[in-house]
């Protein structure tokens, strides 16, 4: 069932996409931001990264930012407002398709959804929009 984000349409991609920030921001939840330490230093072997949308070298561009992100958030001890700052950074700096500019502006709503204490359920719902 795992697919690459990169092949798949725009819509599929999302889901997928969706369907992996909803599972990571459900372990942080439940489990805290150092439950997901080794799946963001190594997403290519994580089970959770792995578990709707097969890692590959086309996706490195979402997986890369997502990561970042998050281990600015669990490192760097970074709040909504930084976050947003980085990202704006990172998107003047990267050449994104259609699709990966799409799926990074999920991965920051749905970030930012998080860091301003929304459910996991919620920021998929930002991430929706």
């Amino acid at each position: 069932m795992s697919k690459n984000l990169a092949k798949t349409g725009k819509a599929e991609a999302h889901l997928q996409l969706l369907g992996t920030l909803f599972l990571i921001l459900g372990r942080i939840r439940t489990y805290g931001l150092l439950s997901i330490e080794a799946d963001i230093e190594d997403p290519e072997n994580s089970p959770l990264f792995n578990s709707v949308a097969a890692y590959d070298k086309a996706n490195d561009a979402v997986y890369t930012v997502l990561c970042d992100t998050l281990r600015l958030i669990l490192y760097g001890n970074f709040d909504a407002a930084g976050i947003k700052h980085y990202l704006t950074a990172y998107r003047k700096i990267v050449v994104l398709s259609e699709v990966q500019e799409s799926l990074f502006e999920t991965i920051r709503l749905m970030l930012i959804a998080k860091l301003e204490n929304h459910t996991p359920q919620i920021a998929v719902e930002f991430g929706c929009q």
